[in-house]
């Protein structure tokens, strides 16, 4: 790696404020539709938590919410920006609304183009949208580092195992937080990345319900709570003509 490319992991300041997440709706509803009773729901939530990895301790983690604690228990099926599928995972959220509509239609369009057969358009999904407030002395703002060769690096829109290898390193070093731009626009979308559940300073509030509509070729969002619709389409995320895929 050459030094115009290199992240200084020494570069420490003091991350804090309202981050933004948007994640796949969950509750009591989905085991209850497939239960005849309360007991027999609630034996099968035992049975299904039972069954998950551990949650990380409560000594890293003393804010016990579970859309805190989920990032860091599953690892998942792909690689992320800054980490691969084999390390455990992290927390991404952004520091707008928009940034978390803009990562969200982009991972809807790459589950909508998986299958042979495109999904019919779907206007029930639904997914939740909330704020939590973080606080780090360990972070980093890695937009404001190095060169526009570095920058270029970290936005790299196909390949991320520059960006995994960051953040490795980063991890080694006991950063806890890290701010950055997001890949997926040309505008300086500022997103943000925790290793560590440490860095709440809250529970999640202020929950906004979202409705989606997807297809193969393009997403919709509306926030339920000021009635906007944001339309994002598949060929703004195209790289020469093909969308990019999330890397092992």
């Amino acid at each position: 790696m050459s030094q115009a490319a290199s992240v200084d992991l020494n570069a420490l300041t003091s991350l804090d404020g309202v981050v933004l997440r948007l994640v796949e709706q969950q509750g009591a509803q989905a085991t209850r539709r497939i239960t005849d009773s309360l007991d027999e729901q609630a034996w099968l939530e035992d049975f299904l938590e039972a069954s998950k990895p551990e949650l990380p301790s409560a000594e890293e983690c003393p804010l016990r919410h579970r859309l805190l604690l989920t990032p860091f228990r599953y690892r998942k099926r792909h690689g992320s920006r800054f980490a691969t599928r084999w390390e455990r995972g992290l927390f991404y959220g952004s520091r707008s609304r928009f940034g978390c509509l803009l990562e969200g239609a982009y991972y809807e369009l790459v589950f909508q183009n998986g299958p042979v057969q495109p999904f019919p358009r779907n206007a029930a999904m639904r997914k939740t949208l909330f704020h939590v407030q973080l606080r780090s002395s360990r972070g980093l703002r890695l937009h404001d580092q190095g060169s526009s060769d570095l920058q270029a690096r970290l936005r790299d829109p196909v390949d991320s195992r520059f960006c995994q290898g960051i953040g490795q390193q980063m991890r080694e070093a006991g950063i806890e937080a890290f701010e950055y731009h997001s890949a997926r626009s040309v505008e300086d979308v500022v997103q943000l990345g925790a290793s560590s559940c440490c860095v709440f300073a809250s529970t999640p509030f202020d929950q906004v319900e979202v409705q989606v509509e997807a297809s193969g070729h393009d997403v919709s969002f509306r926030c339920l709570d000021d009635n906007t619709v944001r339309h994002f389409q598949r060929q703004q995320f195209e790289v020469a003509g093909t969308l990019p895929q999330p890397m092992h």
